[in-house]
């Protein structure tokens, strides 16, 4: 019964060390192809950023802002 467990041991063990086993080999894999497409350039080149116009809005709602602001202290300072 003991030899019967050890070897049960040993078979159940023997996967997970050929997990690590194949761990050490992806990182060479994964390095090799890193390598291997970080000197090519990109065959698109990227689209432009899109400007949706959102500075403009926040840049008028400031000022929008600003001017209830001076004329509620306008107003206050009249009462």
């Amino acid at each position: 019964m003991r030899t019967f467990l050890v070897s049960t041991c040993l078979l159940l063990s023997a996967g997970v060390a050929a997990a690590c086993l194949n761990d050490v080999t992806l990182e060479g894999s994964e390095r090799e192809f890193r390598s291997q497409y970080q000197t090519t350039p990109p065959l698109v080149e990227p689209p432009a950023p899109y400007d949706d116009g959102s500075t403009n809005r926040i840049a008028i709602g400031g000022v929008l802002a600003v001017a209830a602001l001076a004329l509620t202290l306008r107003r206050s300072a009249r009462s």
